[in-house]
Order: structure tokens, then sequence, then C-alpha cells
């Protein structure tokens, strides 16, 4: 039972620093749509 649950340690590890790599990317792409979007709000402001 043991060796079992060690042998699965790494796959779940693999599994789980994956998953936080998506949310990374996700996080990154909002992030830069979100500026992108608030510099374009801050150009049209100027502009009026």
């Amino acid at each position: 039972m043991g060796k079992l649950s060690t042998r699965g340690l790494p796959i779940l590890f693999l599994k789980i620093s994956l998953y936080s790599m998506k949310i990374k990317e996700q996080t990154r792409k909002l992030a830069a749509g979100c500026s992108k979007h608030r510099f374009e709000v801050v150009d049209n402001a100027d502009v009026v």
C-alpha cells in the first residue's frame, strides 16, 4: 500500500503543476486584456 501511494505521487504532482501552469497562463492573458482595455479607455479620454 505504501509503495503504491509513493509511486503515484509524482504523477499527482505533475498534474497539479500542469494545472497551475494553465491557471497562470489564463491569468496572464486576462491581465494583458485588462491592461489593453484600460489603455484604450485612457486614450479615448485624452481625445475627448
